[in-house]
């Protein structure tokens, strides 16, 4: 028994530590690379603005947040409720 929840926490821990990546390195990072780019870029307050807007909608997107992704947050919710 006590082998079983050592495993079952390991698989749990193995879970968050790769979501945590995925918001960390391929939402977060990769997002404000492009982010500021398009901030060097910007010509004027507008566009500057617009840079913002995409990156806030870049990063609702991918960090699964968005309204196309409103199944798998509830089911991710559930999930750690049970973690």
């Amino acid at each position: 028994e006590l082998r079983r929840c050592h495993t079952l926490r390991g698989e749990m821990h193995h879970f968050i530590t790769n979501l945590q990546y995925y918001v960390m390195f391929e939402v977060l990072e990769g997002s404000w690379e492009v982010f500021t780019r398009e901030m060097d870029d910007a010509a004027d307050l507008d566009a500057l603005i617009a840079a913002h807007d995409r990156y806030l909608d870049t990063i609702l997107q991918k960090g699964l947040l968005g309204p196309k992704s409103q199944l798998l947050t509830h089911t991710l919710s559930t999930l750690f409720e049970v973690i």
